[in-house]
């Protein structure tokens, strides 16, 4: 017999002889399954099954989003660490670097969940390009100034990192065509994560990112201007400054 709300009632004769039943049995009387006690109803089964259904599908979201975060603080506190020097100083070119890190490690994190979907579609063929070059820049540049750049600390940018201390101006290699190659990889990993995914933020993202990438390559290069001196203004005039004959 169906009342209301859609639950199933069953005639009081019919359940009191459930009861004596159980009781004849040595069992422990119990309301039968589809009603609950007198004046409150139980949903059905299937209800009750969907509502369990929904609990744990919505815990998958959080979960991720939990874990997201978790990346996103693990990986800024090393980037904290490696900037913190520079953080105190607004006016050095690691100071802007930072948040070019941090730029590139939100888009990371957006993108991340579609990085191999549709893997042979135009826009996942471009990102991948974008990034085998940002790799071969950063390993370029890094190793060019490590083995012509000899070293020597700089009193008035006590907060660069070892490798970019140079006693020499390198102007080979990779270097020969653009001043920034390490700068220039950031930009491809940038533009090479955003193409897994476009959408509003993650333009928004890569917009900024970019302009935080020109901000310290600028800073860089008054820095360089002022411990090289006009060396490094002629090498500016016949280079550029992100990719080779374009930017």
């Amino acid at each position: 017999m169906a009342g209301a709300g859609g639950i199933d009632w069953i005639p009081a004769a019919d359940m009191l002889r459930g009861v004596r039943q159980n009781g004849k049995t040595g069992g422990s009387a119990s309301w039968p399954a589809t009603v609950g006690p007198p004046g409150r109803g139980a949903p059905h089964a299937a209800h009750r099954r969907e509502v369990c259904a929904g609990r744990t599908a919505g815990a998958g979201p959080r979960d991720e989003m939990m874990l997201r975060l978790l990346v996103f603080s693990l990986v800024s506190v090393f980037f904290l660490r490696l900037s913190w020097r520079s953080l105190h100083n607004p006016k050095s070119h690691g100071f802007y670097r930072f948040f070019v890190f941090e730029g590139i490690l939100i888009l990371f994190l957006l993108n991340a969940p579609f990085w191999f979907r549709a893997p042979l579609s135009l826009p996942q063929l471009a990102s991948l390009t974008l990034l085998f070059a940002s790799l071969y820049f950063v390993a370029k540049g890094v190793s060019l100034l490590k083995q012509r750049g000899g070293y020597r600390r700089r009193q008035t940018n006590p907060e660069n990192l070892p490798f970019e201390n140079t006693a020499q101006l390198v102007t080979v290699g990779i270097y020969r065509y653009i001043r920034h190659p390490m700068y220039s990889s950031l930009l491809l990993l940038a533009w090479g994560i955003f193409l897994k995914r476009v959408t509003p933020l993650s333009w928004a993202m890569v917009a900024v990112t970019t302009v935080l990438v020109v901000v310290a390559a600028l800073v860089e290069e008054k820095e360089n201007i002022a411990f090289f001196g006009e060396p490094y203004r002629r090498y500016m005039k016949r280079t550029k400054r992100f990719m080779p004959f374009i930017l």
